[in-house]
């Protein structure tokens, strides 16, 4: 995480907040993140140490074939990806329908033209993307 948080930080804070007693609406959110990236962190340990850290295929000499290694679950991992995905395409649509507002829909001539517009609008973002 640079120069942020490392896990002792987190359990230190978790530690500081349990023994807090009654935790604010914020410190329960505080709580609930350091946990989760607690557990994030145990599962991409985890992750590391079943792929061996040098990919997705194991080397059997003595067998003289390669293995495929399955990665291991990760729910959490998972469910933050899956947020943050979720919350991009939202981004994106939101995004989307402003652009369109902007346009006077009335007056296309097709709907090639309005076609169009969202292309232009998509590959607008695909090169943003790509020039980050």
């Amino acid at each position: 995480m640079g120069d942020g948080m490392n896990i002792s930080t987190v359990n230190e804070l978790i530690q500081s907040l349990e023994s807090a007693g009654e935790l604010s609406i914020k410190e329960t959110k505080v709580m609930a993140l350091a946990k989760a990236y607690q557990q994030l962190a145990a599962e991409n340990v985890a992750l590391k140490a079943a792929c061996g850290g040098d990919g997705s295929y194991r080397n059997c000499p003595a067998c003289t074939f390669s293995e495929y290694i399955e990665a291991p679950e990760t729910p959490v991992t998972d469910r933050i990806v899956a947020g943050i995905k979720a919350d991009e395409e939202k981004t994106v649509l939101n995004d989307l329908l402003r652009h369109l507002d902007k346009i006077d829909i009335e007056n296309l001539s097709s709907p090639w033209e309005l076609s169009s517009e969202v292309v232009a609008f998509v590959n607008s973002r695909l090169l943003r993307e790509e020039a980050k």
